[in-house]
């Protein structure tokens, strides 16, 4: 059987880390500059893990392509008023990567 990856370890290690929050205990971390909010079309475990294992080029390209954003204070404004948002959030040190909870 094959061992694996590092990337691999470290994804399912996050798989399992992955919480749901509203916006109020996640703004401390807003305020701290430390929320990346990750675009609805993108998977959040690999986005964790391409941070946490330094994928330089993919996270260069999300960036540049608005697939990861830091929320601005208008956003966290709406976050704030609206009480019915809800995220998925895992923290990959030193970030918080959020995304929005879509109803299924």
């Amino acid at each position: 059987m094959t061992e694996p990856s590092k990337e691999q370890e470290i994804y399912e290690k996050l798989k399992t880390e992955v919480e749901s929050a509203s916006w109020e205990p996640l703004k401390e971390h807003y305020q701290r500059g430390a929320i990346i909010v990750v675009s609805n079309d993108l998977d959040l475990i690999q986005v964790g893990s391409d941070i946490a294992t330094d994928n330089v080029e993919i996270i260069k390209n999300l960036l540049s392509d608005g697939k990861l954003t830091q929320p601005t204070d208008e956003h966290a404004q709406q976050f704030t008023e609206d009480e019915d948002v809800m995220f998925h959030f895992i923290i990959v040190q030193p970030y918080v990567l959020i995304q929005k909870k879509v109803d299924d």
